[in-house]
């Protein structure tokens, strides 16, 4: 019953049902060459992202999510699929990149004195909501937040120039045994001779005019202080 209240339904909506072979996935060529691009792109991502093998399939959510955000050459103009879909192109603004560090605000009670986030990694997109997937590492969680401040590898600090030259090894000619001083002496300079800085001289401070009166506040009089007879100028009768 329930196959043949399909068969109606598909019948109803003009869609021709094709059938394959059990056990045959090479009859299902397309589905199988798309499985097979996401497959690809959540096994980069999960690589990239350092996170856990249980955790392929959030990556592979996140790969068709960002496929259907990308322009396909087998649609009209190069649209996205969801450009084909809805009819508007989608917005890309809140994308970020997968597997970077994502900081997610604690909303619970949480004393001043300690950290106002959790360090993740950034798993994929909500799908029902504008919200971010992150992964805890110590808890080995997934949280989904929209309070989430991330640091993507092009904001992250580069790396020391200093730390990346290596040692002079001792036949580099910058090796102490091959320096023409011995060692703790270096070229001296005649500081007697050395000229010695240019006298400093002020320059004249030039007067500032007087601002014009119309610029000037109204001047208030200044109140006098109210004078008081003292009783030794007056006499009883």
């Amino acid at each position: 019953m329930p196959h043949r209240r399909h068969q109606s339904r598909l019948r109803e909506l003009g869609i021709t049902c094709e059938l394959t072979a059990p056990y045959t996935s090479t009859h299902n060529g397309k589905a199988e060459r798309v499985h097979r691009t996401f497959l690809g792109k959540s096994r980069a991502m999960r690589l990239a992202s350092h996170v856990p093998e249980d955790r392929w399939d959030e990556l592979y959510v996140t790969a068709c999510y960002l496929s259907n955000r990308t322009p396909s050459s087998s649609l009209p103009n190069s649209i996205s699929p969801y450009e084909a879909w809805f009819g508007r192109p989608p917005s890309l603004r809140h994308l970020r990149e997968i597997g970077c560090r994502a900081f997610v605000l604690i909303n619970t009670h949480n004393p001043k004195l300690r950290a106002c986030s959790l360090e993740c990694v950034l798993l994929g997109y909500g799908l029902n909501s504008k919200t971010y997937r992150c992964y805890h590492p110590p808890t080995r969680r997934v949280l989904e937040s929209y309070h989430v401040s991330f640091i993507e590898s092009h904001e992250s600090p580069p790396a020391s120039p200093t730390s990346a030259l290596p040692s002079p090894s001792p036949s580099s000619p910058l090796s102490s045994s091959s320096s023409p001083y011995a060692p703790g002496t270096g070229p001296s300079f005649d500081t007697d001779n050395w000229p010695s800085d240019p006298v400093f001289t002020p320059s004249v401070p030039i007067p500032c005019p007087p601002p014009p009166p119309h610029l000037l506040p109204p001047r208030v009089p200044t109140p006098r202080a109210p004078v008081i007879a003292s009783d030794a100028h007056f006499h009883s009768p």
